[in-house]
């Protein structure tokens, strides 16, 4: 029988009930079929790969129809999948949810939050990494980047009411923001795996603070430090208006 709560339409997070939008009955229904399916498909790859895992089985499993699955997906792999981006989805939600406390230079929250996730889903994530080669860590890198960049102002100057502040339109700032991001990223991402493959040895606790004065290394200061440098090589391939210009000929004069 699938593990999640019958209130529960997802098998990947608590229930949530901040959404007071009420979905029509057959958004119930849909979201219930995708519950027992995703729910059996974790149950069943507990026991074989997935590449031996049948329609037949996972539908029997989540006691649901052939043709009700055949409704929502073309075959097995489509809905592992879908479990993946599922998956990869919370960390955007992640990110959302914090991006008011990252724009005011404080990480300690998402960074705890991204732990105890791994840590409460271990026999999720073990699953995935078995039968996706690890590609699962890949997605979540790139998921988190781009929530980062699509969410949250990068860690530069902060103005009086302690918020990061950056120019849109400066080219050199746009692509350190995003060599930053990408460099927290995958740094927390890469720390991340380590732990689960370790056996995570260490607490929630220790991984969250060691992760989190990494991070803080990176914050306003650096980020200055590191504008300057980018920004003088854009300001030589790319020299503002009246900068650089050779001296006019005296055809010119």
């Amino acid at each position: 029988m699938p593990d999640t709560h019958p209130n529960n339409p997802n098998p990947l997070t608590p229930t949530d009930t901040t959404d007071t939008t009420r979905p029509t009955k057959m958004d119930r229904r849909t979201r219930r079929t995708r519950s027992h399916l995703l729910s059996a498909l974790i149950d069943l790859l507990e026991t074989k790969p997935l590449n031996r895992i049948t329609v037949t089985e996972l539908t029997e499993r989540a006691d649901i129809n052939r043709a009700t699955f055949y409704a929502h997906y073309r075959n097995v792999d489509e809905l592992f999948d879908e479990l993946k981006i599922e998956c990869c989805a919370m960390f955007r939600e992640l990110v959302i949810r914090h991006a008011e406390e990252i724009r005011h230079d404080d990480t300690s929250g998402i960074v705890r939050e991204l732990f105890e996730y791994f840590n409460e889903h271990e026999r999720m994530f073990t699953l995935l990494s078995r039968n996706g080669d690890d590609t699962i860590y890949a997605d979540i890198v790139t998921e988190l980047q781009t929530a980062l960049t699509d969410t949250v102002l990068p860690l530069k100057r902060l103005d009086r009411k302690r918020r990061c502040t950056f120019d849109r339109n400066d080219p050199a700032e746009m692509a350190l923001f995003a060599y930053q991001f990408d460099f927290i990223s995958g740094g927390l991402v890469s720390m991340l795996q380590r732990w689960f493959t370790n056996g995570r040895r260490e607490s929630v606790e220790t991984m969250a603070t060691i992760a989190d004065n990494d991070v803080n290394t990176i914050g306003p200061g650096l980020f200055e430090t590191n504008l300057a440098v980018i920004a003088a090589e854009y300001a030589e391939h790319d020299p503002q208006p009246g900068q650089g210009d050779a001296e006019p000929g005296r055809g010119d004069r």
